[in-house]
C-alpha cells in the first residue's frame, strides 16, 4: 500500500513559482512509490464564499476533487476572501475532510500558511517554504 503525502500548498492554477515547486514535489513523490495529493485554497472569487454571497443566503462551503496541474487533489472554497484572516479559518472543517486520508503530509510554498489548518489541529507536517530544496 502506498503512503499518501499530502501537499498544503497556494493554487497551483493560480501562482507560478509555488505551482513549479508543487509539481517538482509531486512528481518525485510519484516517482518514489508514494501518493501525492494537494489540497489548497481557491483563488478565483467565483469559487468562494464571499459576504456578498452569505448575505444571500449561501452558507455552503465547497471542495471539489479533481486534478488540477496534472495533480490529484482537492480545491476547498476560500470563506469571505474579503478577509484574508479568514481564508483557512472558517473553512477547517473542509480542510479535515481532506486531510482524512493522508499519513504524512508537506506543505508547499512561499509562504508556511497553508500550514495553518494542520496547526490549528495538532497534525504532524514538514515544510518547504521559499528556498530551494537543497537550503
Amino acid at each position: 500500500m502506498s503512503e499518501y503525502i499530502g501537499l498544503p500548498t497556494l493554487d497551483v492554477r493560480e501562482t507560478a513559482g509555488t505551482a513549479t515547486v508543487t509539481q517538482f514535489t509531486y512528481d518525485l513523490l510519484s516517482e518514489n512509490d508514494y501518493e501525492p495529493y494537494i489540497l489548497f485554497n481557491s483563488i478565483p472569487w467565483d469559487e468562494c464564499l464571499t459576504i456578498k454571497d452569505f448575505m444571500k443566503g449561501n452558507r455552503e462551503v465547497n471542495s471539489q476533487e479533481g486534478t488540477y496541474n496534472g495533480m490529484k487533489g482537492v480545491r476547498i472554497s476560500r470563506v469571505f476572501p474579503e478577509l484574508a484572516v479568514t481564508n483557512y479559518l472558517l473553512n477547517d472543517r473542509r480542510w479535515q475532510q481532506a486531510l482524512e486520508n493522508t499519513h504524512k503530509n508537506l506543505v508547499v510554498g512561499g509562504t508556511c500558511l497553508q500550514g495553518l489548518p494542520l496547526a490549528r489541529n495538532d497534525i504532524p507536517f514538514g515544510c518547504w517554504i521559499g528556498t530551494t530544496l537543497r537550503d
